[in-house]
């Protein structure tokens, strides 16, 4: 991540330097001014909107995947009754009968968050590399536009 964080971000500076060299922008000082407010909104709402799909992201599959795990525990089934019995005998030493056995049936519903939270991210790294994928398709077709000054003037000129 590191890596791919210091590429976008050079290369991201670099293109916006050349925009700003190409377009001339240097000349006017209010061109700058808006080239900079371009560059940190983006950079800025970017981030921010990143963070807040994935933590959203993150809670959602993190309730699904606590939904799908717990609709397999269920008292009566051998698996949750000997995990529960386990737990109890591990917690019977610091307490007795029905504390033990709160304190079992709470440590195995920490186990299930926990497994669930672990989904959840697993589930987030998927997300990110099918994002990654479809960024790399979209600029590998990107077909190549004038970007310097002269050119936009020139086929905006041509058009009228």
């Amino acid at each position: 991540m590191a890596v791919g964080l210091a590429l976008a971000f050079n290369s991201m500076v670099g293109s916006i330097v050349l925009e700003v060299i190409d377009t001339g922008a240097l000349s006017r000082p209010v061109d700058v001014l808006t080239f900079a407010c371009l560059f940190h909104v983006t950079r800025l709402f970017g981030g921010e909107m990143g963070s807040a799909f994935m933590g959203h992201f993150i809670a959602i599959r993190e309730q699904f995947h606590s939904n799908m795990l717990g609709l397999n525990v269920q008292l009566g089934n051998g698996l949750t009754d000997h995990r529960l019995l386990g737990l109890r005998g591990a917690f019977s030493t610091h307490s007795t009968g029905l504390t033990a056995t709160g304190r079992a049936a709470e440590a195995l519903a920490l186990q299930i968050r926990q497994q669930a939270f672990t989904l959840a991210i697993s589930d987030s790294f998927i997300v990110l590399a099918t994002c990654c994928v479809i960024c790399l398709v979209i600029v590998a077709v990107m077909s190549r536009v004038p970007t310097q000054y002269h050119q936009v003037v020139a086929s905006n000129a041509g058009t009228k």
